[in-house]
């Protein structure tokens, strides 16, 4: 079975497997340090500073 994004209207269309690949790259490019604390199997906090 398929559930496609549309299928829930308002829902926001996020590209969230791409994007758990390219999250520090793209925070790098705004903030002057990133550090990644892994706080599961499948959880992380991204702290930064500005």
């Amino acid at each position: 079975m398929q559930i496609h994004a549309a299928a829930f209207p308002g829902r926001e269309r996020g590209d969230y497997f791409n994007f758990i690949h390219v999250v520090k790259d793209e925070l790098r490019s705004v903030f002057s340090s990133v550090c990644v604390v892994r706080v599961g199997m499948q959880a992380a906090w991204y702290v930064y500073v500005p």
